[in-house]
C-alpha cells in the first residue's frame, strides 16, 4: 500500500529514469529504520540481492541494522509483488496461515508451473 500512497503524494513516474529515482528515493520509516522501495524489495523481500546494475546488495555495510530484516529468498515472491506497473500481479492480502498455498496459486495463475521453491 506504500506504492499507491507515494503515487498519490508525488505522482506517477513517467520515464524509466523517473521510475528508478522514485523506487530508490522514496522512503518510509519502518521499525525505526529508513527503507526505500528498492530496499524493501531487494534488501528485505528478495534476500538482499543485487539488482539492475548495482555492484553490491542494498544492505552491504557491515553492521547495517537493516540486515536483521532480510528474509530468505523465495522466488515465488515475484508473483505477489505489485509496484504499480500494468504487468504486476493484482494487489492481494496474504494470510500467514495460508501463505504457502497462496504463493503456489499465484505462481500457477501467472502461467509458470515449474518448481521454483
Amino acid at each position: 500500500m506504500m506504492i499507491p500512497h507515494a503515487y498519490v503524494q508525488l505522482g506517477t513516474p513517467d520515464s524509466a529514469l523517473q521510475r528508478n529515482a522514485f523506487f530508490g528515493g522514496v522512503s518510509y520509516i519502518i521499525a525505526g529504520q529508513v527503507f526505500s522501495f528498492s530496499d524493501i524489495e531487494h534488501g528485505i523481500i528478495r534476500g538482499n540481492t543485487r539488482f539492475g546494475l548495482a555492484l553490491k546488495p542494498p544492505f552491504s555495510a557491515e553492521g547495517d541494522p537493516r540486515l536483521e530484516f532480510v528474509l530468505p529468498l523465495d522466488n515465488r515472491i515475484h508473483f505477489a509483488l505489485n509496484c504499480g506497473a500494468a504487468s504486476c500481479p493484482p494487489v492481494k492480502t496474504f494470510s500467514p496461515e495460508a501463505l504457502q498455498e497462496e504463493l503456489r496459486i499465484g505462481k500457477r495463475l501467472r502461467g509458470l508451473n515449474r518448481q521454483t521453491d
